[in-house]
């Protein structure tokens, strides 16, 4: 009873681990900045990415992809948690398809007691999955679609939670000068989930009664709850600087299950495709009033992001691009993400 308690209260911390509306959904590291590029620009990607990594912030973006690619990357999250993130992409003549994966991984956790606060010599883990594919094509010269579907696994322990969601998108290419850009997406969608297995089980008497030999198995119930569902919006420039530079600029209106509207902003400058610098700030609410609590934005504090990427291409002839990212966090140590973006 005392592993099925610790069990239990992490479940219920998972659920509800901030103020306000925070917590209303499961599944939270499905709200975590994927990838290295979209990370630097501060989460303002779904209309200014360009490469396989897209397919995480916004299936329509696929359209831009031109090559075989392989995308992964690693952070190291808080607490000795690793965030991972995979995808593999292939243009086809009727669309672009890629397929991807998200892992959040604890690695060993030493179980303690009550009775045993060093340990009772035993580990478990907590780590949660999603793996998907996406299509996405384009209707006209200027408007492309996409969308995908992924299954979700969380587990910790012997308690786990399976379930399905849905993402799609659409990318506007106005023409205009600066390559005005305008992009939706809808991410999450999907059925309610619960947890269950053999954690949520465990042994009581039928009663207080002395000769009373048998025990009874019984199961706890995990309530339902819904997935990080969020609708974004986001209109993007883009400016050649003489012959090799570019310039973009990228806003992004982030509405999400549980957590306030968000503003987000990203900066990114690219070199004839050799280099590029990006940066970028998450909540822009929290850039322009710098003291706004953590309650008024829902668990919302991340900051300011930068990063930056090196194409080695130019040796093989292909895209091999090495990719940084920075992120800010109010009350954490900022988060390090490392990419490679591979055409083959």
């Amino acid at each position: 009873m005392k592993k099925f308690s610790k069990i239990l209260a992490i479940l219920i911390l998972g659920l509800s681990f901030s103020y306000g509306d925070q917590g209303r959904a499961g599944a939270q590291f499905l709200k975590i900045f994927p990838g290295v590029f979209g990370s630097a620009m501060g989460g303002a990607s779904s209309s200014l990415n360009y490469s396989s990594e897209v397919v995480f912030w916004n299936p329509a973006g696929l359209n831009d992809i031109r090559q075989n690619s392989l995308f992964v990357s690693h952070a190291d999250y808080f607490a000795g948690i690793r965030y991972e993130n995979i995808a593999v992409t292939f243009p086809l003549n009727f669309g672009v398809v890629s397929f991807y994966g998200t892992g959040l991984l604890s690695g060993d956790i030493r179980e303690t007691t009550v009775d045993e606060p060093d340990g009772t010599g035993d580990y478990f883990s907590a780590n949660d999955f999603a793996f998907g594919v996406a299509y996405g094509t384009q209707l006209t010269n200027k408007f492309s679609v996409g969308g995908g579907i992924k299954m979700i696994s969380m587990a910790v322990d012997k308690v786990d939670a399976l379930g399905v969601a849905f993402d799609a998108g659409a990318k506007y290419a106005t023409g205009l000068p600066g390559n005005l850009t305008f992009a939706f997406t809808i991410k999450n969608f999907g059925p309610n989930i619960s947890y269950g297995g053999e954690g949520l089980q465990a042994l009581t008497k039928k009663n207080d009664g002395e000769f009373e030999e048998e025990d009874v198995e019984i199961e706890y119930s995990s309530e339902d709850f819904p997935l990080p569902l969020s609708f974004s919006y986001a209109v993007s420039v883009e400016y050649p600087i003489g012959e090799k530079q570019k310039a973009g600029l990228a806003l992004e209106n982030w509405q999400i299950l549980d957590i306030k509207e968000i503003y987000r902003l990203g900066i990114t400058w690219n070199y004839d495709n050799l280099f590029y610098l990006a940066g970028g700030h998450a909540d822009l609410r929290r850039l322009f009033d710098p003291k706004v609590s953590y309650k008024t934005v829902n668990g919302s504090m991340k900051s300011f992001t930068f990063g930056g990427g090196i194409n080695l291409g130019i040796i093989f002839k292909k895209n091999l691009w090495i990719k940084y990212a920075w992120e800010a966090h109010e009350y954490f140590d900022g988060i390090n993400r490392l990419g490679l973006d591979i055409a083959f």
